[in-house]
């Protein structure tokens, strides 16, 4: 192993989303597609989670240069129920589609006490630490979930995003109708457009039971997200040159 795979450097969260967002600008993303998928790179660094920090701003990074992965993607948004939405992210981002509808998701929630988005042909939808903060924020309990069954969730009371655990992701996916698929498509320059699944849930906690249900799902640490992390210098030369 060479040193500089052994030596780290120290960088704040708000370095580190400058540094992202500038990666993905020079790869020819919006500024405020841009802001919003480095946003939830760095939510994820300062949360030990690099599988969907660093590592993914740089997969994605590569799946722009294969065009499979369309940054400059508007989302078609098609209401299939009255507390529903799909939306296409049109082989974009999952984070900036999601960004695009969440206030009118959040309205919806609070009207009738809760509303589903379906996603569709996006990124990985893994993250999206971001909606999930806002929407706790805006006095939702707030749900996500991939195709694989992996799911998160924050809250009023606890607005930073946190894993739900195993037991749990069974009877959630029932509840969302996830449909779980395996097979998600692979980082490599060969392939269709980026055509990842999500769901997304809002739930208002002061008109519908439903949360006191899924408030009881057992779920990861509450601990909050570290003020600075530390990156390996052979990761930051990735970033820096990628």
């Amino acid at each position: 192993m060479s040193k500089l795979a052994d030596m780290t450097e120290a960088l704040s969260l708000e370095d580190l989303e400058a540094l992202a967002t500038d990666c993905l600008t020079r790869a020819g993303v919006p500024h405020t597609v841009a802001r919003c998928v480095s946003r939830d790179v760095v939510a994820a660094e300062a949360r030990g989670d690099r599988a969907h920090g660093l590592e993914a701003l740089l997969r994605d990074l590569r799946l722009i240069r294969y065009g499979r992965l369309r940054p400059t993607a508007v989302p078609d948004i098609t209401p299939t129920a009255p507390t529903v939405l799909k939306v296409d992210a049109r082989h974009g981002f999952a984070a900036a589609a999601l960004d695009h509808v969440r206030s009118d998701l959040t309205g919806m929630a609070r009207q009738s006490g809760l509303a589903l988005l379906r996603l569709e042909n996006a990124s990985d939808p893994a993250g999206l630490f971001g909606a999930l903060k806002d929407t706790a924020a805006d006095g939702m309990l707030a749900v996500s979930m991939t195709e694989d069954g992996s799911a998160r969730m924050a809250s009023p009371d606890h607005p930073a995003p946190r894993p739900v655990l195993t037991p749990a992701r069974p009877a959630l996916a029932v509840l969302l109708g996830v449909l779980e698929d395996q097979d998600s498509p692979p980082d490599s320059p060969l392939g269709d457009p980026v055509a990842h699944r999500g769901w997304f849930l809002a739930a208002d906690p002061n008109t519908t039971g439903l949360v006191h249900l899924i408030g009881e799902l057992p779920t990861g640490s509450m601990e909050p997200p570290a003020p600075r992390v530390a990156l390996p210098t052979d990761l930051l030369a990735q970033i820096v040159t990628s």
